[in-house]
């Protein structure tokens, strides 16, 4: 699909890469591709601590293959035909769906499609990265540099850098909003008190991992402070997402699923019948049968 110097600035369109804190080229992970996003959150999430983000327009006359693209897919379709007939099946789920996705084989099923793209003369493609599959099995490593907000982070992988023109660069602290990472921590540190399943360790490391303003101290401060209100609060979102589902479910189905129902009664009752004293009651029991003071 070539994208035309008119297209470009029709639709303004910026993307963007994040640089890690002493970031060296030589070591990057994907030697063959570079990896822009037009998702500015999902750039930071590689930028980290201490790294930069920079912007990029795409030159113009770029060929990017996109399998939403009905002549491109025509052309991936016609490869495969001849070539490795086993990944036609493949199709669809390229067309919304992270192409690493540990559903079809990780990164060693991608690099055969990058392989099949090359072969067509493409300058790159376009994808969405991060599934449910593949959070969940990052989450299984123990990282949280990615977290749900980055689920199907549009993404383009070039095969050569001439063919974008940086703006800027910056670094990445000065685009994040601490009032916002502040209100992310509350949300997950009252979510598992809640479920009696906060632990302090863990619970600061992931949120060094997934914050960039917070220190270590400050984190384990909104975690001690944490108050009924805001626990409260805390179920009254859970509600308000199961509502929204439940919403989305009678838009394209006009019925609810009996998971659903079930998950929206729940939360209704847990947030109906909340109890502090109850709940701080039950936490001063749990922390006693752990040996904590």
């Amino acid at each position: 699909m070539i994208l035309n110097e008119q297209w470009l600035k029709k639709h303004k369109r910026i993307y963007y890469h994040g640089f890690e804190k002493n970031y060296d080229d030589a070591l990057r992970n994907f030697k063959n591709e570079f990896y822009l996003t037009t998702k500015i959150d999902y750039a930071i999430s590689y930028a980290q601590r201490g790294g930069k983000i920079t912007s990029y327009v795409l030159n113009e006359n770029v060929n990017i293959f996109n399998m939403r693209d009905i002549h491109d897919e025509g052309n991936f379709r016609k490869y495969c035909q001849k070539n490795m007939p086993q990944n036609l099946k493949y199709i669809d789920f390229l067309k919304d769906n992270d192409w690493a996705s540990p559903k079809i084989g990780g990164d060693f099923k991608r690099q055969v499609f990058i392989d099949a793209i090359r072969d067509l003369g493409y300058d790159g493609y376009f994808n969405f990265e991060i599934d449910k599959d593949g959070l969940e099995y990052i989450h299984r490593l123990g990282s949280y540099k990615h977290i749900d907000r980055d689920l199907h982070s549009p993404s383009i992988a070039l095969f050569n850098t001439d063919f974008i023109t940086e703006i800027e660069t910056v670094p990445v602290e000065s685009l994040v909003d601490k009032n916002e990472e502040i209100e992310y921590v509350k949300n997950i540190a009252a979510s598992k008190k809640l479920d009696m399943t906060f632990n302090e360790d863990y619970f600061v490391k992931r949120m060094l991992q997934s914050t960039l303003s917070l220190t270590e101290d400050e984190i384990i401060d909104i975690a001690d402070n944490i108050t009924h209100e805001d626990l409260k609060e805390s179920l009254r979102k859970d509600v308000c997402v199961i509502r929204a589902l439940a919403q989305h479910e009678m838009d394209w189905n006009y019925e609810v699923s009996e998971s659903t129902k079930k998950a929206l009664e729940k939360a209704q009752k847990r947030y109906e019948n909340y109890d502090e004293k109850l709940f701080d009651r039950t936490l001063k029991e749990g922390k006693h049968n752990n040996g904590i003071k």
